[in-house]
């Protein structure tokens, strides 16, 4: 059985964006494009695949929808900036820096949500970075699929911009160098030749590994198995007297089809599993330490954020100006990070439990002092939008303020709590004086 890492997302609107971004060979561009994508809240990134080879990597990001959208322009903005195509070469296919960009539907989001995240961020890459884009998948009106589009004239520099469901990248290495015995084995078992179902495939000859590969794409797991998918790989290879050396997912691999190649035996050095929880107040009711206090004031304060979100989205409809559009944006924004910080308050106390580290208990206290300014933000904002909001809205935006101020409070609890055991110094002195600010508001 693969050694498995998971990672679990809980009860938010979660969307998950897979950038494949035209490198995998530099490590500083790899590393600076994936820097400027840490810094934005309410975006997580989960995992990173990077293949010398295909000089490619995979970017599995997870984020609330305004925050993903976000993250998707800047993995884009910072792709085409850093990245010399002129100077690329590699096995796998490619047009832009940025070559594909797909929003998938997770926990709490619809595919509908995630064709209107593609389309905006199209325009927005179009509009201001100059870019050419293509729609693919659900988030174009014909439907047309990835591998149609690339048989397509494009654009130099293009990139392709699609919603789908999720999919597992699945790739199988034979103990050949004869490429050609990869690119009939995956004519073979592709669906589009009669194959498997619901099965892309591309054969590619892997130069560092000495190998060739046979590359998957699984858009249904459910249809076709990873497990079937090597099973058919491995008696096509058989009957040409070649063995499968290994196998490798490129990403993530959703919980329930990792559990069904683990009762079919499939074969995986390791896996990086994303899975997503049903509700957050079942995760806080558990008895355990992470999620609590902090975790539990980010979540009122998101609550609170949504509120005066949909407070300035209906006044904006009701008397469109500049003022509201930023206003609604910066709610968007402060729900955003709010419910990143649910979840990051969570893991950075059970962390703390775990290691007993200074160092992982100002982490746990640096949150929650986040938090308490993020719901101060979504107190004053509250005030703002009770000045443009509509009638029948006034009522609902006059829960937000208590909301928010509940949270704050609860927040700054926390903080005064861990910070008894933190020695004195310049992060104590920092973290004192911003609770005074807090708590004078």
């Amino acid at each position: 059985m693969a050694r498995a890492v998971t990672v679990t997302l809980r009860a938010m609107a979660w969307i998950e964006c897979v950038p494949n971004i035209s490198e995998g060979r530099n490590e500083g561009v790899i590393e600076a494009i994936v820097a400027s994508l840490q810094t934005i809240p309410g975006v997580r990134v989960l995992h990173q695949t990077s293949d010398v080879d295909h000089n490619r990597t995979v970017l599995t990001l997870a984020g609330a929808p305004f925050a993903i959208e976000q993250a998707a322009f800047v993995c884009v903005r910072e792709s085409n900036r850093l990245i010399d195509l002129s100077a690329h070469e590699g096995v796998h296919p490619r047009c832009g820096a940025t070559d594909v960009l797909p929003f998938v539907p997770l926990e709490g989001t619809t595919m509908a949500q995630c064709v209107r995240a593609a389309r905006r961020v199209a325009v927005r890459i179009q509009t201001e970075l100059g870019l050419p884009t293509q729609l693919y998948g659900d988030a174009c009106p014909d439907k047309t699929s990835l591998p149609d589009l690339r048989r397509q004239e494009r654009p130099t520099g293009s990139i392709a911009v699609g919603a789908r469901p999720p999919l597992i990248a699945f790739n199988i290495n034979l103990d050949t160098t004869d490429v050609a015995v990869a690119q009939r084995i995956a004519r073979k078992v592709r669906a589009s030749s009669g194959g498997l179902p619901a099965v892309r495939a591309l054969g590619f000859a892997l130069a560092s590994r000495g190998c060739v590969q046979v590359s998957m794409n699984l858009i249904d797991w459910t249809v076709t198995t990873p497990a079937r998918a090597l099973a058919e790989v491995a008696a096509c290879a058989g009957a040409a007297g070649v063995a499968v050396a290994e196998s490798e997912l490129v990403g993530m691999i959703p919980r329930g089809a990792m559990d069904a190649c683990a009762r079919e035996g499939l074969r995986l050095e390791t896996a990086a599993v994303l899975e997503t929880a049903t509700s957050f107040l079942d995760a806080l009711a558990v008895d355990s330490v992470a999620p609590g206090g902090g975790s539990a004031a980010a979540h009122v304060g998101a609550v609170a954020a949504a509120l005066v979100a949909m407070a300035a989205g209906t006044a904006r409809r009701h008397g469109d100006s500049e003022a509201l559009v930023k206003m609604h944006q910066e709610a968007e924004a402060l729900r955003a990070q709010l419910t990143y910080l649910t979840d990051e308050d969570g893991r950075a106390f059970a962390k703390f439990v775990a290691t007993k580290s200074p160092q992982d208990l100002e982490r746990a206290t640096e949150i929650p002092i986040e938090i308490a300014e993020a719901c101060a933000r979504v107190e004053a904002l509250t005030a703002r939008v009770m000045k443009h909001a509509p009638g029948p809205v006034k009522v609902d935006l006059k829960g937000a303020e208590p909301f928010a101020a509940a949270a704050r409070n609860q927040a700054i609890e926390t903080v005064q709590a861990n910070l008894g055991p933190i020695q004195a110094g310049e992060f104590k002195e920092n973290a004192v004086r911003r609770l005074k600010a807090l708590e004078n508001k």
